[in-house]
């Protein structure tokens, strides 16, 4: 895919926002509902998981399995938005607590409630996607944020607020 494919897909915005998550530990899209926000930090994570430290997982989090496969890999898997050679490099099976992405196997957590911790305590991460990230637990947050051990190690979430002070 081309830059000027990219262009079409997305918006000047998009593009800046994903050049400057490049180089942050942790980049955070926010704001209304449909502003896009998705599919450029969906962009951004493959970029990320393509240079993601050998060691550490790589995990993607959301409140459930089910809103995982909805709001990622059904986006994923659009061959208008990603193309059908990217489509191909991302293989999930909905349920499933692992995908793979562009060769890697990647960790999918399902995190609607404080047990949640559990499931990533003790982990090193490398690299993390959040999905609705004013959802989670704040002690699940406050846990996945803490195990970005190895160098280079980065999180990338997604958010609407539920409110301007939230």
């Amino acid at each position: 895919m081309r830059l000027s494919d990219i262009e079409k897909l997305v918006s000047r915005a998009q593009i800046l926002s994903i050049v400057d998550a490049m180089d942050r530990k942790l980049a955070l899209w926010y704001g209304s509902v449909s502003a896009g926000k998705t599919v450029a930090s969906l962009f951004a994570f493959l970029l990320a998981v393509a240079v993601a430290p050998k060691t550490g997982l790589i995990v993607i989090v959301g409140k459930s399995l089910q809103t995982v496969y909805q709001n990622v890999f059904v986006l994923f898997q659009n061959t208008a938005i990603f193309g059908p050679v990217l489509a191909r490099q991302i293989v999930y099976t909905p349920g499933a607590t692992s995908a793979r992405i562009l060769g890697r196997e990647v960790m999918i957590v399902g995190a609607n409630d404080a047990k949640a911790v559990g499931r990533i305590q003790g982990a090193t991460i490398a690299l993390a996607y959040v999905d609705e990230a004013a959802l989670m637990p704040q002690d699940f947050w406050n846990m996945l944020v803490s195990r970005l051990r190895v160098p280079g190690a980065r999180l990338l979430a997604t958010m609407n607020p539920a409110s301007r002070n939230h």
